[in-house]
C-alpha cells in the first residue's frame, strides 16, 4: 500500500510488515525512514510470534538488500527492540501479578491489559507480557524484551551498534543478551505466597510497605537541602531493595533469569 499526505511533504509505503516514510520538500525527497519489524519481514509480513534467531536475522537483512535495495552496511539505526520468548512451568500471570519496579520506576499495565506490562525510562522501555495470550498460542510463554529509544543508551553500555549490519556482529549480539539478563535481574518482584505469620515485626513492615510500588520511588535530589542527605537516602533505598529482593522475591525469578540467558545463547547459535 502506498500513499501521500495532503501537503505532499511525506509519502508512505508498506512492505511485508515494514512501513516506509519518505520526507520531502519543494527541493525533493531528502530522507526515508523505515519502521516496523524485520522479524515480520522474514515471516513474509505475518506475525512475529515465533523465535527469531541470528540466522533468521541474517536472512531478513538479506531481504532488505536484495528485495528493497537497502544498503544495510551504511543505513543508521535510531532504535532497536530485542528480547526472548521463554516457556514457564507456571502460568505467566503469576509472574506478572508480582511485578513491582525497575530501579524505582513502576511497571504499568498497558491499556488495562492484565497480560501486558511495561516500564518506561528516558532511554528505553522494558516490556514483559504473556505471549501466548497476546498471540492466542498454547502454553505458558513469557516474553521479555527491551525497546531502545536512543542508541546512546547502548553505546554507554559498550554496545557499538550504529548501522543495520552491526546487529550481526557476534560481540554486539552477545552483549545485547548480557544486557537483557542484567535488566531482568534489576526488576523487583514481590512474592504473594509469603506467610505474614512467619515474619518478624520489622520484616512484616518491610514486606507490606514494599508491596506498594510507590515505596520504591527513587529519592529526588532537589527534595534535599544538601547532596549528602540525598546520597544517604539513595544508599538506604538500595539496602532496602536488596533486602526485599533476597527475602521476599518471587521464588521462580532466579530460574527465569537463567532461562533468559540460555534462550539468548540458543538464538545466537542457531
Amino acid at each position: 500500500m502506498n500513499g501521500e499526505d495532503l501537503t505532499g511533504s511525506r509519502s508512505y509505503a508498506n512492505y511485508k510488515g515494514l512501513k516506509f516514510i519518505a520526507y520531502g520538500s519543494e527541493k525533493g525527497w531528502y530522507r526515508i525512514e523505515m519502521r516496523g519489524s524485520v522479524h515480520r519481514l522474514y515471516n513474509n509480513g505475518q506475525d512475529n510470534s515465533d523465535d527469531f534467531d541470528k540466522h533468521k536475522l541474517s536472512c531478513a537483512l538479506g531481504i532488505l538488500r536484495t528485495e528493497l535495495g537497502i544498503h544495510t552496511e551504511k543505513e543508521i539505526l535510531n532504535n532497536l527492540e530485542f528480547g526472548v520468548n521463554i516457556k514457564l512451568t507456571c502460568p505467566v500471570s503469576r509472574v506478572l501479578s508480582n511485578l513491582l519496579t525497575y530501579k524505582g520506576i513502576p511497571f504499568e499495565r498497558i491499556r488495562g491489559d492484565i497480560s501486558y506490562y511495561q516500564c518506561e525510562t528516558n532511554q528505553f522501555t522494558i516490556k514483559i507480557y504473556d505471549k501466548a495470550t497476546q498471540f492466542k498460542l498454547s502454553g505458558n510463554i513469557l516474553r521479555f524484551e527491551i525497546r531502545v529509544k536512543t542508541m546512546a543508551f547502548l553505546r554507554n553500555k559498550g554496545i557499538m551498534i550504529k548501522v543495520i549490519d552491526d546487529l550481526l556482529d557476534p560481540v554486539n549480539y552477545q552483549k545485547l543478551g548480557t544486557l537483557l539478563v542484567k535488566c531482568f535481574d534489576r526488576i523487583l518482584f514481590r512474592n504473594d505466597d509469603i506467610d505474614l505469620g512467619r515474619l518478624t515485626v520489622s520484616e512484616r513492615e518491610l514486606f507490606l510497605r514494599g508491596c506498594l510500588k510507590e515505596f520504591w520511588e527513587r529519592p529526588f535530589l532537589p527534595d534535599f537541602e544538601v547532596k549528602t542527605q540525598y546520597e544517604s537516602a539513595r544508599k538506604m533505598q538500595v539496602r532496602l531493595e536488596n533486602k526485599f529482593r533476597s527475602r521476599f522475591a518471587f521464588p521462580m525469578i532466579a530460574d527465569i533469569s537463567q532461562l533468559i540467558k540460555q534462550k539468548w545463547a540458543e538464538l545466537a547459535h542457531s
